[in-house]
């Protein structure tokens, strides 16, 4: 991860947001629409020890990529993955870079990617990252079938608590 992290700095190209500690980008290889991926700058492959300073800069990061997703994506559902270690034989899981994965709700699979088992992406990242950045869309972009997943109440929860944190940066 520390290498993608790496080249994703150097070339600015689907980097959303960053600040001192902490980066958002759209993968080079997303499986959906708008897919992000977080990651805090220092590598830590456990999300549980991470220490409150840097937990401060992911947050900054993650409230401000969606407040982008809910401004210039028509306030989406979309699903939240933290992405940490194995607990299990530690000594073996240092080259793990423990990140969070925002999954809009956007696409709807259908008879390609049910009958074989392969994401399609409609969107290029390359276009996603433009549309999150973009200032003058303002809600404006309209797509089919957002509003079809709704994640748990637990989620929701989680989510404006993060959103509601005092953000670093």
């Amino acid at each position: 991860h520390c290498v993608i992290i790496d080249w994703e700095k150097n070339q600015k190209k689907r980097v959303i947001f960053e600040n001192k500690g902490a980066i958002a980008f759209t993968p080079f290889v997303s499986r959906e629409p708008f897919e992000i991926r977080v990651f805090p700058k220092k590598h830590l492959p456990y999300f549980e020890n991470t220490r409150d300073e840097d937990i401060a800069d992911v947050v900054g990061v993650l409230q401000n990529v969606l407040k982008k997703v809910e401004k210039n994506l028509s306030d989406p559902d979309y699903n939240f993955f933290i992405h940490t270690a194995p607990m299990r034989e530690k000594e073996q899981s240092d080259h793990y870079h423990w990140h969070i994965e925002i999954r809009p709700k956007i696409a709807t699979p259908a008879g390609f990617e049910l009958g074989t088992g392969m994401e399609i992406n409609v969107v290029d990242p390359d276009i996603a990252v433009k549309i999150l950045k973009s200032k003058k869309l303002k809600g404006k972009l309209l797509v089919a079938n957002w509003k079809m997943n709704c994640p748990a109440a637990e989620w929701k929860a989680a989510v404006k608590k993060i959103a509601a944190a005092k953000p670093r940066g």
